[in-house]
């Protein structure tokens, strides 16, 4: 499709000229269609979401791709909904420090987490993660723009409270020609280029949730990530600055573009998890867990499908997520013709008008469907009458001991871990060689803190502070299975792993703090759902549930100052041979 959102030439030469460069497209007949698909959007979004299989939230965010046709911006957050944080002090152009290392050591740079600042003068500045593993060619753009120096770069778009967009230009640095499509969904404080193309134009997506109507996986290149919720805070207040005028439906442009210095950013000490909240709003999903085990519940996710009859959610509404699925039972042994499989509760403060909506309905090949994005829902608990295959991202985890790959042997306490091959082939590979090798050791807990019994909760602030619904390092036992198991550091940085999952109890996954930590050997262990991380970290195993109680424990002394950290570790494996075996102990 051809584009109908104007390069930054264009734009730039529309502004020296007074006009508003919107206005271009004012007379065009398709602005009537935009028109009415916005006042049907609106009048409608309730129920037609769901007969259609579209998501609750509204479709305008597309303008975020510049490919894309442009639907009306959302409105801006309201400022409550927005979580608080302190950004960081601003800095003048002057103090701007201008680093510049050899143009020999941009390619060597994978081996460590990489990062870029990008300097907006008195409105602050924003820390961008580098993922090269995600787009290393882009990833090597940005340091050479940073090390080319000056304020070549600019911002010249922004929509409220969704996205800032601007050029990464540097001089005497060529832009790229090609770059390859994102292998994943594009989430909240990621960062791409515009239009589905390889740059200069980029934008910083800041919506509350994963920006499925882009693509799953995204359609274009990813390549860094908003590093904290204070630079995060920084780029959604810019997203609100004055802008002139603008028509429904039109790009909102600033009069005269911002100025943006670049320069290099080192993210020392790397943090076990990302620092951003990928769902803003994620709370724990309690209405799953009322379910029983014959409603295979998917926490925080919504299904597609056509309403069976007596499933229209307005006129359906139940008490809870259980009912719901007893709905569904009920339904299709009436129903047998046109049967229930699939059920669709709203139980979150979020759903507004909709709460209590239980919509029943029918799904063919659910399983095969690849736009489906599982735990990253701020409203809806989903459920079906059959349970997901085997080797499906969506399957819940319940593995038993006899199951378990490998084990870790932390304080005494034997964790008992499945690898999940389907979804991270690569991961499972590595850790299998690295066990057989028998060579090396090093395996060590780092942290370890318990779930606060506030997890989650809706009424604290939706943040990482002590007194946060998010705790940072709550609720995780954070380590590292030392250096058989890291990548090789002299390769190319490799792809994300195919299977893209929440963070689920008992999940074990990669730290996620760039390329020296994003693909081990540094992991942590999920104490709690953290639906607020989204997908972004690569789950690689599953601990057995009756090891997770005894695992909990340990956080809980290292807690009181009963246990210190580092606590040294051992992993184990009957299948696949030892890495720094306890002899006093059996092999799992």
């Amino acid at each position: 499709m051809a584009s109908s959102v104007p390069s930054m030439d264009e734009v730039e030469s529309a502004l020296e000229e007074g006009v508003e460069v919107a206005s271009k497209h004012v007379s065009h007949p398709i602005k009537w269609f935009f028109f009415f698909v916005l006042v049907f959007t609106f009048l409608f979004a309730g129920p037609v979401n769901h007969v259609m299989g579209v998501r609750e939230k509204p479709i305008a965010p597309q303008a975020a791709e510049t490919a894309l046709s442009q639907p009306p911006p959302p409105p801006p957050l309201p400022v409550e909904s927005t979580p608080q944080f302190s950004p960081p002090p601003p800095r003048s152009v002057a103090s701007t420090p201008q680093i510049v290392p050899p143009r020999s050591t941009i390619a060597a740079s994978t081996g460590a987490p990489r990062g870029i600042e990008l300097d907006f003068g008195e409105h602050g500045s924003i820390r961008l993660f580098l993922r090269p593993e995600w787009c290393n060619l882009s990833a090597t753009y940005a340091e050479r723009v940073a090390d080319a120096g000056g304020r070549r770069s600019t911002l010249y778009r922004l929509e409220p409270g969704f996205l800032v967009q601007g050029r990464l230009f540097g001089a005497g640095v060529p832009t790229l020609r090609k770059t390859p499509k994102a292998p994943k969904l594009m989430e909240r404080g990621e960062v791409g280029w515009a239009g589905g193309g390889a740059g200069p134009d980029f934008f910083i997506y800041l919506g509350t949730g994963p920006a499925t109507w882009l693509g799953n996986p995204h359609d274009g290149s990813i390549w860094a990530d908003v590093a904290d919720e204070a630079s995060l805070a920084v780029a959604n207040t810019i997203s609100l600055l004055p802008i002139p005028p603008t028509k429904p439906g039109q790009m909102h442009i600033l009069a005269k573009a911002l100025e943006v210095g670049v320069t290099r950013w080192a993210p020392v000490p790397a943090p076990p998890r990302l620092e951003i909240m990928k769902v803003a709003g994620a709370t724990i999903d309690a209405e799953a867990a009322k379910c029983a085990e014959r409603c295979h519940v998917l926490p925080h996710t919504e299904l597609h499908g056509g309403v069976v009859s007596g499933g229209w959610g307005s006129s359906n509404k139940k008490a809870s997520a259980a009912e719901c699925c007893d709905a569904c039972v009920r339904q299709a042994e009436q129903t047998p013709g046109r049967a229930c499989n699939v059920w669709v509760y709203c139980g979150s403060p979020a759903c507004g008008k909709q709460r209590e909506e239980c919509w029943l309905k029918r799904a063919d090949d659910l399983w095969t469907k690849k736009d489906i994005t599982f735990g990253t829902s701020d409203r809806w608990t989903a459920g079906t009458m059959e349970a997901p295959p085997p080797d499906h991202p969506a399957r819940p985890q319940r593995p038993t001991a006899a199951e378990a790959h490998l084990s870790i042997v932390i304080a005494g306490t034997r964790v008992h871990i499945k690898l999940r091959e389907a979804i991270a082939p690569r991961a499972a590979a590595r850790i299998k060689r690295a066990l057989a090798a028998g060579g090396g050791a090093g395996c060590a807990v780092t942290a370890a803190a318990p779930t606060p019994t506030w997890w989650g909760d809706p009424a604290r602030p939706d943040g990482f502070g002590a007194a946060g619904r998010w705790p940072a390092g709550a609720a995780a036992v954070e380590g590292t299975l030392g250096p058989a198991f890291a990548p090789d550091a002299a390769a190319a940085p490799p792809p994300v792993e195919p299977g893209a999952v929440a963070v689920a109890r008992g999940a074990v996954a990669w730290a996620s703090s760039g390329a020296a930590t994003g693909d081990g050997p540094r992991f942590f262990i999920a104490l709690a759902d953290l639906p607020h991380l989204g997908v972004s970290h690569t789950v690689w195993g599953h601990v057995v549930e009756d090891d997770l109680a005894a695992l909990a424990s340990v956080a809980a002394e290292v807690a009181e100052g009963r246990r210190a950290v580092p606590i040294a570790c051992g992993v184990e494996s009957r299948k696949y041979g030892s890495i720094n075996r306890y002899p006093s102990t059996p092999v799992a």
